[in-house]
């Protein structure tokens, strides 16, 4: 006990200084959420941070800091916590946690991220040791997750860079909202040499973060100038889907699978460039060389567009594909399966 106490005590000291060197509109900020926010704790040492996005209790955490069944940690005002782990979704990494004998009305809950809001409000990467001032650079990158090739769209931040792993950060925003957590290493787009791409320093200073590999399509990446980095997160929408997943009944979030791999068609829509074998598509009767031009009433524009609308369907429940073959159009049913990935 002597010796979480102490690291307890150093990692406020150090939460203390990062704090120190926010704004006063950035501390406002941070005042106001990190009731909010517990570290977690592997063998005496910070390794995470978990936030509350359910007032009974709830937690959501990134698996780099979640190894334990039994997860403990200590809230930015000292107070001790336990938890149990709930669900992981292995997609985005995100862990979800339960605190034992949590009181209602403790703290506030973050809300799900709302791709509405505005992005000119204060944006915080809350570290074990505390929070760091980070700023959007871009949405809507499209990007692949390893292993599971599922594409997705990510959340591109800057922030300065401190002298620990910043992967598995939370990132906060001023109107309350989880908008995600920093996602792993980033790995080379086919056919770009070393000299062209990020490196594994992106995520924090001569430091890399466990999870999945993240590919940037069609984008040469390049670090933030001096002591800014550049990192990213999945899109509010994928985050949204898990958080919504893991408040429903299951606590899990589900994503509806077609068992196809899409690239953009000339002309507009997803080009199908292979089917998996025995998968929905592969029922359904889709081949390769069709190219998918809307599910039900969405319009699907290029591969991006299908995996947002993907985001959107439900498991199990039958979705009316419209299809170009050749000079021709078709309508195809298809019934998406829950993805394992």
């Amino acid at each position: 006990m002597y010796w979480l106490a102490a690291r307890l005590a150093i990692a406020l000291m150090v939460g203390t200084v990062q704090a120190d060197r926010l704004s006063p509109r950035e501390k406002a900020v941070w005042n106001q959420v990190k009731p909010s926010v517990v570290t977690l704790f592997e063998n005496d040492r910070p390794c995470g941070v978990a936030a509350l996005i359910d007032d009974s209790g709830y937690f959501v955490a990134h698996s780099s800091g979640v190894s334990s069944a039994v997860p403990a940690g200590k809230s930015f005002g000292g107070k001790e916590v336990s938890f149990s782990v709930v669900s992981r979704d292995p997609l985005t990494q995100l862990v979800l946690l339960k605190a034992t004998d949590w009181v209602s009305g403790t703290a506030k809950p973050f809300r799900i991220p709302n791709e509405e809001e505005t992005d000119g409000g204060v944006i915080l990467a809350v570290l074990p040791t505390g929070p760091i001032r980070a700023a959007y650079v871009s949405k809507h990158q499209p990007g692949v997750l390893k292993p599971s090739r599922r594409l997705v769209t990510l959340t591109e931040i800057r922030f300065e860079a401190p002298t620990q792993a910043v992967g598995g950060a939370l990132i906060l925003s001023e109107s309350g909202e989880l908008i995600g957590t920093l996602n792993a290493t980033l790995d080379r787009p086919e056919g770009l040499t070393q000299n062209q791409t990020m490196n594994q320093n992106s995520l924090g200073q001569n430091q890399t973060a466990r999870g999945p590999s993240i590919r940037i399509q069609n984008q040469i990446l390049n670090a933030g100038p001096g002591e800014m980095t550049v990192a990213y997160a999945v899109g509010p929408e994928v985050v949204q889907h898990t958080l919504q997943g893991f408040l429903s009944s299951k606590h899990e979030a589900e994503y509806a699978m077609l068992g196809i791999f899409c690239t953009n068609a000339i002309g507009g829509g997803a080009y199908i460039q292979s089917v998996s074998p025995n998968s929905p598509a592969q029922k359904a009767g889709l081949r390769p060389g069709d190219i998918l031009l809307s599910i039900g009433y969405n319009q699907i524009a290029d591969q991006v567009a299908f995996a947002t609308v993907m985001l959107q369907q439900k498991v199990g429940k039958k979705i009316t594909l419209m299809i170009k073959r050749g000079r021709g159009s078709l309508l195809i049913d298809a019934v998406p399966s829950k993805s394992t990935e």
